[in-house]
């Protein structure tokens, strides 16, 4: 006796991930946020460099925050790391890619400005006080990347 099964539905690919590019508009306008190779800690330096579109300057908005739902992680294509953070004081805070993980520090949103050309603002959830509620990404012009309470400009596009 022969039994015959029911074909079984193919499952659907995931989504493919939608990877975004920051380029600073208020200091580097050509300078892409980029994220370094990964070092035997697991961890990966991140700094500005020149726009060349590669894996290292493209980031995926991943995750989904309970507690805050506008922020996300941000993932580096090429490393798998997410953009961290530290608190340590009101500004010029470490910037730094690491194993993704809801955990301080690694919340981020893009707000985008309606201003014409004005881009838009690259900030990170800021989890403790008396410093706000968010912190901005600022280049620096050795190619450095810090976290505090400035005022930039971004131009986020995917």
């Amino acid at each position: 006796m022969a039994f015959l099964t029911p074909p079984i539905a193919a499952q659907a690919a995931a989504p493919e991930p939608v990877y975004w590019s920051f380029s600073n508009n208020t200091f580097y306008p050509n300078q892409c946020l980029t994220g370094g190779k990964t070092n035997s800690a697991g961890t990966a330096s991140v700094f500005m460099a020149t726009c060349t579109g590669s894996s290292y300057q493209k980031w995926d908005w991943r995750g989904e925050d309970p507690t805050n739902p506008s922020f996300l992680e941000l993932q580096n294509k090429a490393t798998g790391l997410c953009l961290a953070t530290d608190y340590k004081n009101e500004d010029n805070n470490a910037v730094w890619a690491s194993t993704c993980e809801w955990r301080p520090g690694m919340r981020f949103r893009y707000v985008f400005n309606s201003e014409p050309n004005s881009g838009g603002e690259l900030m990170s959830d800021f989890t403790h006080p008396p410093y706000g509620d968010y912190a901005e990404l600022r280049p620096t012009a050795a190619g450095a990347v810090y976290n505090g309470q400035f005022d930039n400009e971004w131009n986020g596009t995917f």
